[in-house]
């Protein structure tokens, strides 16, 4: 039987590492739901959400695929999506707005890159993409997406085992 597929073990890493933020604190946005994609937008019941959309998953380019003979390095990308209801004209305090979004995705990137994060101990890095807003967004219904990429090791024999520490290998 085939263990559970490395980027499947790190998507669940990134909603656990999400789920645990303090949106409120963080981003003055209480009640946010944190969920993966999978293939629909969250419903207005789910709002205010932050979605992780899992965009790919590939082997480092060129002489970067492998670290050694046993170890090559993988890509797993991802989006990080926020859907808000955005406060009226009469109500904001931030003239671009923007800033419930940004802010929510700055807790969130910050979240996942901490050293004692689920995801930090599963992987070798992460690196936060592009942050732009989506074609949906309008004037009450904020979305904004932010890419990121994370680094992570597999046995060159055996793609499927996931290398990292408290992983057996």
């Amino acid at each position: 039987m085939i263990s559970t597929p490395p980027p499947i073990i790190l998507l669940e890493a990134i909603k656990l590492t999400l789920a645990d933020v303090d949106y409120e604190f963080a981003a003055n946005i209480a009640g946010v739901t944190v969920r993966h994609a999978r293939n629909r937008k969250p419903v207005r019941a789910e709002r205010p959400a932050l979605s992780i959309i899992w965009t790919g998953d590939d082997p480092r380019p060129g002489d970067e695929q492998f670290r050694n003979a046993w170890e090559a390095v993988r890509e797993l990308n991802f989006d990080l999506q926020t859907d808000v209801d955005l406060p009226s004209d009469t109500q904001e305090l931030d003239d671009t707005g923007w800033l419930y979004l940004t802010s929510m995705l700055a807790a969130a990137m910050e979240a996942l890159c901490a050293p004692d994060s689920p995801l930090r101990a599963l992987c070798d890095d992460i690196i936060p993409g592009s942050l732009e807003p989506d074609e949906k967004s309008d004037a009450d219904n904020g979305r904004l997406v932010r890419s990121a990429t994370v680094l992570y090791r597999v046995r060159t024999d055996d793609q499927n085992v996931l290398l990292a520490a408290g992983v057996d290998a």
